[in-house]
Protein backbone atom coordinates (compact mmCIF):
# COMPACT_ATOMS: atom_id res chain seq x y z
CA UNK A 1 0.00 0.00 0.00
CA UNK A 2 1.37 3.40 -0.91
CA UNK A 3 0.60 6.67 0.73
CA UNK A 4 0.49 9.92 -1.17
CA UNK A 5 0.74 13.23 0.64
CA UNK A 6 -0.80 16.13 -1.21
CA UNK A 7 0.46 19.51 -0.22
CA UNK A 8 -1.14 22.78 -1.14
CA UNK A 9 1.47 24.74 -3.03
CA UNK A 10 1.72 28.48 -2.66
CA UNK A 11 0.18 30.22 -5.62
CA UNK A 12 2.63 32.58 -7.23
CA UNK A 13 1.63 35.57 -9.30
CA UNK A 14 0.60 34.29 -12.71
CA UNK A 15 -0.09 37.62 -14.43
CA UNK A 16 0.91 41.27 -14.54
CA UNK A 17 -1.07 44.44 -15.22
CA UNK A 18 -0.20 47.30 -17.54
CA UNK A 19 -1.96 50.68 -17.76
CA UNK A 20 -2.24 52.17 -21.25
CA UNK A 21 -3.56 55.57 -22.32
CA UNK A 22 -5.72 55.14 -25.43
CA UNK A 23 -7.13 58.69 -25.58
CA UNK A 24 -7.26 61.84 -23.46
CA UNK A 25 -9.68 60.38 -20.92
CA UNK A 26 -9.52 56.67 -21.74
CA UNK A 27 -7.18 54.44 -19.75
CA UNK A 28 -7.14 50.68 -20.22
CA UNK A 29 -5.74 48.11 -17.80
CA UNK A 30 -4.51 45.00 -19.57
CA UNK A 31 -3.65 41.72 -17.90
CA UNK A 32 -0.86 39.65 -19.40
CA UNK A 33 -0.65 36.05 -18.24
CA UNK A 34 2.71 34.54 -17.29
CA UNK A 35 3.44 31.06 -18.63
CA UNK A 36 4.74 28.16 -16.58
CA UNK A 37 8.24 28.91 -17.87
CA UNK A 38 8.10 32.34 -16.19
CA UNK A 39 7.87 34.32 -19.43
CA UNK A 40 5.00 36.63 -20.31
CA UNK A 41 2.64 35.30 -22.97
CA UNK A 42 2.62 37.35 -26.19
CA UNK A 43 -0.99 38.53 -25.78
CA UNK A 44 -3.01 40.28 -23.10
CA UNK A 45 -6.62 41.16 -22.45
CA UNK A 46 -8.34 44.30 -21.27
CA UNK A 47 -9.76 43.84 -17.77
CA UNK A 48 -10.67 47.40 -16.73
CA UNK A 49 -11.50 50.75 -18.33
CA UNK A 50 -10.94 54.06 -16.50
CA UNK A 51 -11.22 57.78 -17.22
CA UNK A 52 -8.04 58.79 -15.34
CA UNK A 53 -4.63 57.26 -14.73
CA UNK A 54 -5.19 57.50 -10.97
CA UNK A 55 -8.41 55.49 -11.22
CA UNK A 56 -6.65 52.79 -13.25
CA UNK A 57 -3.71 52.62 -10.83
CA UNK A 58 -6.10 52.42 -7.86
CA UNK A 59 -7.84 49.45 -9.48
CA UNK A 60 -4.51 47.68 -10.03
CA UNK A 61 -3.59 48.28 -6.37
CA UNK A 62 -6.97 46.93 -5.20
CA UNK A 63 -6.38 43.75 -7.20
CA UNK A 64 -3.01 43.20 -5.54
CA UNK A 65 -4.48 43.63 -2.05
CA UNK A 66 -7.39 41.23 -2.75
CA UNK A 67 -5.09 38.48 -4.05
CA UNK A 68 -2.65 38.62 -1.13
CA UNK A 69 -3.18 35.59 1.12
CA UNK A 70 -4.02 36.30 4.73
CA UNK A 71 -1.79 35.09 7.54
CA UNK A 72 -4.52 32.72 8.79
CA UNK A 73 -4.73 30.92 5.44
CA UNK A 74 -0.99 30.17 5.58
CA UNK A 75 -1.15 28.42 8.96
CA UNK A 76 -0.61 24.69 8.99
CA UNK A 77 -3.27 22.52 10.54
CA UNK A 78 -2.92 19.04 11.92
Amino acid sequence: MSKVAHFRHFQTVRYNHAVECKAGNSWWVTRQEIGFDGKALPFGRVVFFARTAEEAEAWVESQQIENTPSVDSLALSA
